[in-house]
């Protein structure tokens, strides 16, 4: 039985096990659950930001608050080398205030530094229980324990979900609501449009079928 399920992978493939995307609803549902503490303020502006530029875990590990422009129409993060950075240039991307106060990464960014007092070093970083607040970075590590733990609050399975789930779920909704690929793609450091579809969740199957072409 082995040989034969071995000589079926061979034949066929077999699917690689993506992490679900976090989607906007699920994003919602989040949010509602963090407290109104330090904690919960940064982890919603972890899980905003983390979502709106479609951020790699150890991207959002390493942001830093001289890495932060803000601006009448948002915020400018610079990403000082990324994955498929190979000449270690970097890239700014721009986050957007929200259409709503309580989804706005900005504004969450902005209440995550006014409630700590930080000013310099690390944005995200650990917290004690008694609420201290540690000078050193969140690890990548702990950035999709964050993720875990607020997906398990909405009453999502958080076996499912990593930290890459955000980035998984900004490529989902940009593409769901009508965002160029290649708008997307310049958002989230990708080059190659293969490897960006990878990251698009299929959204029950009916997004962009054939019927919506058909005069039946």
């Amino acid at each position: 039985m082995a040989r034969v399920r071995r000589g079926i992978r061979m034949t066929h493939g077999t699917a690689p096990a993506r992490k679900a995307a976090v989607r906007i609803g699920d994003l919602r549902r989040m949010l509602e659950t963090l407290p109104c503490d330090a904690r919960g303020r940064r982890d919603r502006a972890l899980l905003l930001l983390g979502f709106a530029g479609g951020f790699r875990r150890s991207e959002l590990a390493a942001v830093e608050i001289a890495d932060l422009a803000f601006s009448r129409d948002g915020m400018l993060v610079r990403v000082r080398r990324g994955k498929t950075d190979a000449e270690g240039g970097g890239r700014t991307v721009p986050i957007r205030f929200g259409r709503e106060p309580a989804t706005c990464p900005v504004t969450a960014v902005i209440g995550w530094l006014y409630c700590s007092g930080i000013r310099h070093g690390p944005l995200f970083r650990g917290i004690g229980n008694d609420g201290t607040i540690a000078a050193r970075a969140l690890s990548d590590r702990s950035v999709a324990l964050v993720v875990k733990r607020a997906v398990l609050g909405a009453g999502l399975d958080p076996r499912r979900y990593a930290g890459h789930s955000l980035r998984r779920g900004l490529a989902t909704a940009a593409t769901e609501h009508g965002a160029p690929p290649r708008v997307a793609m310049r958002q989230m450091g990708h080059r190659d449009g293969r490897a960006f579809a990878g990251y698009v969740e299929e959204a029950g199957g009916f997004v962009d079928d054939v019927g919506l072409y058909l005069p039946l």
